[in-house]
């Protein structure tokens, strides 16, 4: 197939690029490419993998895509017949996932759709998402009157807190830190005011690292986890301290993303092991962690300094 990939231009435009998987269920994928220098997403991808297609391209090169492979290049590199259709490019409003993934104060940014088939059956429908901050919106480019996100069943995208987006997130928190046991504060006001230094501090420190699960409209979900050297290990160890998602969003499978993404980027930075403080005979959370992968050790014993 004579074309040039959306990756082979990228990389032509910003040097060594990496795909991470922001998140996997049935047959949605979300991905964003990143540029390898600095980490900073490029373009953000809303995947659909078709039943058929997955089928008459066979399972060995499809878990390839699966497990972080270039979608586009696999399937160029396979050497099944296939074929590309790519729409015109369109400027699309941004929503408030992709103003805080991309980090950006603009309002549109330029999208387009990809379509693969193999063997003439559909096999993925992509619609990319381009940073306004590198790629301006033409004008005269046509504008998308279909809603992009809202078609998609539970959109949601995954990255780690920016500055600008603090109050957000420490709203989000309070329902998570407003009971007495952590925090304690009711009034969700006086909890961003009496907060807002610690969190200046985590966002500061090296072995911190917080993330944010967004949708088109609010921060639905977060995680806070350290990364430090344990010799009960003998390595790294990811430790999570906080995991919370929004009322009407739990039970959708938004923790489970959020496990699954921090999981991915401790494996990157040689961790060993994955831990947490839970109330393990509590059986809801014991279900949930259970079903991701965890397993009981031993209790959490705390005692308070002041």
């Amino acid at each position: 197939m004579d074309y040039t990939l959306s990756t082979e231009e990228l990389k032509q435009k910003f040097g060594d690029i990496y795909l991470e998987i922001i998140s996997q269920k049935e047959n949605i994928r979300t991905t964003c490419i990143r540029k390898s220098s600095d980490n900073v997403a490029v373009v953000y991808n809303n995947v659909i993998f078709y039943d058929e297609g997955v089928a008459v391209f066979g399972q060995e090169f499809h878990n390839q895509i699966l497990s972080g492979k270039m979608l586009g290049q696999t399937i160029k590199n396979s050497g099944i017949s296939h074929e590309r259709l790519v729409s015109e490019r369109f400027s699309i409003k941004i929503n408030l996932g992709l103003s805080f993934l991309f980090d950006t104060k603009k309002n549109f940014c330029v999208s387009r759709k990809v379509d693969y088939k193999i063997k003439d059956l559909p096999y993925a429908s992509i619609t990319e998402f381009y940073n306004p901050e590198f790629t301006l919106v033409e004008s005269g480019a046509s504008e998308s009157s279909e809603d992009l996100f809202t078609n998609t069943e539970g959109w949601f995208l995954i990255d780690q807190l920016k500055t600008g987006f603090e109050e957000e997130y420490l709203r989000l928190a309070h329902g998570f830190l407003k009971k007495p046991m952590h925090v304690g504060i009711e009034d969700q006001n006086t909890f961003v005011q009496k907060t807002r230094q610690t969190l200046e501090l985590l966002m500061q420190d090296q072995s911190t690292k917080l993330f944010v699960a967004a949708n088109d409209k609010q921060f639905i979900g977060y995680m806070a986890i350290n990364i430090h050297p344990a010799l009960h290990v003998n390595g790294l160890e990811c430790v999570i301290r906080e995991l919370y998602v929004r009322e009407g969003y739990q039970g959708r499978g938004r923790g489970t993303a959020l496990i699954g993404y921090v999981e991915r980027y401790a494996k990157k930075r040689g961790c060993k092991r994955m831990s947490l403080a839970t109330k393990w005979d509590d059986e809801k959370q014991k279900t949930f962690y259970e079903s991701v992968g965890f397993s009981r050790r031993c209790d959490f014993a705390i005692k308070n300094l002041q």
